[in-house]
Formats: C-alpha cells, structure tokens, sequence
C-alpha cells in the first residue's frame, strides 16, 4: 500500500521505514556514486562524442569530457564517462590553443558531434564545425537543469552511469577522485519560492558535474551517437530542450 503511496524506492525507506538517509541537500546517493565508478560491463562500444562545460578561464575551470554508450550484452546500456580534463584558471592557454587540443582529442577518437550549453556558443560552434564536426547547443535554464539532475539521477540509480575507472583506488586518474568529489557536495537546495536550486556547496566546484549534466541533457533529447542502425534514447520534447529530439545514428 505504501509503495503505491510513494514508488521511489529511496524516499519510501527513509519515510516508511525510518533509513537514514544521505543529507536532504544532497543532490546524489554517494553509494550510487561509489558503485557508478567500475569498468563498464562487457559490450559494444557506440561513437564518442565530446562535452563541454565552457568557461573564459577568468574564474571557473574548462572541462571537458569524452563519453559513449556501451550496449551491454546482458542488461541495459551504460552510459560511460571515459575520460575528463580541466583547464583550471591559472592556466596560460588561450582559448584557439584549447581548441586546437580538442580538435586533436576528435581526431584521436573519431569524434563527430560535440555538446555544450550556451556560454560562449558562438566561438566553439564556428571551430567544430568548420572542422566539418555537429555541435550541439544545449540550452541550460533552471527547468532544463533540473530535468538533467533528474535524468543522472536515474542513471545512477539504475546502475547505468560508469565512471570508467578500476575498482583499486590507487590505480585511477585524477580526474576520477574530481568527480566523485563534485558529486558528492553537488546539493539541491529549496528556494522561497518553492522553485528547486542546483550548484556545488560552498567552496566546491561543480564543472565536471556540468559535463555529465550536459551528457544527460543530450541523452534526454535523443542526441548522444549510438552507432549504425541504433535507435536509442528517452524522449522529451524539443521545446523543452530547444533543439530537435531525433536520435543520431552517426
């Protein structure tokens, strides 16, 4: 009866049968997060595609991250995150070197469509794609956001997300300890007016999180590359999103 009252599975523990729970504020499990970080399951690769979190590098880092979907062979797809970097703010790089890096990071891994909100749109979009590479501006407002912390949710609770790394702590890269740690202090706070608020916790960051929101985002409207023949994704309309909801195959 209770379960009918409240089918998630998490908030019915904590309500019905008294499990403590992480901090209200928390935007995501930390044992979802923990268990997000393994190899991914045995599959068949779809295309990379690379996401960006933009930024000017007058305050906030850059970050970057190269994800694809892994169609496993037994049970669902994994969404993998397989590498990340920052280009923190004392960096001395201007922005055409950056760009020159990521170019040279698609041509390594045959990546074809690029992601990334609005900030600075304008500047990426003309260097992907007079590389001959799609960008995709997502547009991030507070209703978009809050449907991207809602999609990663589901991934993570869902065992989809894969944070491509090994389970011995002392053999992962860097970038893996960032994001579980941006994870772990990303919070959701409830404003006056009732509206919900998403940013890291004071004196965090929250730039790699922002790629994985982005890589939700694109997953919503159906524009991650799956690979020939596939037709894959979840379904949100395109005036939410304000792109096209048509899933690519390349």
């Amino acid at each position: 009866m209770t379960h009918d009252l409240e089918p998630d599975l998490r908030v019915w523990s904590r309500e019905y049968l008294a499990v403590p729970q992480d901090s209200v504020s928390a935007a995501f499990e930390s044992s979802e997060i923990e268990a997000a970080i393994r190899r991914p399951c045995r599959g068949e690769l779809g295309p990379a595609a690379l996401v960006l979190d933009p930024s000017s590098l007058r305050g906030d880092p850059f970050a970057v991250g190269r994800v694809r979907w892994n169609f496993t062979e037994a049970g669902p797809a994994e969404l993998v995150l397989e590498d990340l970097a920052t280009f923190e703010p004392e960096s001395t790089l201007k922005a055409d070197e950056i760009g020159a890096i990521l170019l040279d990071h698609c041509r390594e891994h045959g990546i074809r469509h690029v992601f990334s909100d609005q900030r600075e749109s304008f500047t990426w979009r003309r260097l992907f794609e007079l590389e001959g590479l799609k960008f995709h501006e997502l547009v991030w407002s507070s209703k978009t956001k809050s449907l991207a912390v809602e999609r990663l949710r589901g991934l993570l609770r869902d065992r989809q997300l894969v944070i491509a790394a090994s389970a011995d702590r002392k053999q992962r890269p860097r970038w893996v300890e960032r994001i579980r740690k941006e994870l772990a202090t990303f919070e959701v706070r409830v404003m006056p007016s009732g509206s919900l608020s998403f940013e890291a916790r004071q004196g965090h960051h929250d730039d790699a999180v922002a790629v994985l929101l982005t890589s939700a985002l694109a997953d919503l409207g159906q524009l991650l590359p799956a690979g020939a023949g596939r037709s894959f994704g979840s379904t949100v309309t395109a005036r939410v999103l304000g792109g096209p909801t048509r899933h690519r195959d390349d």
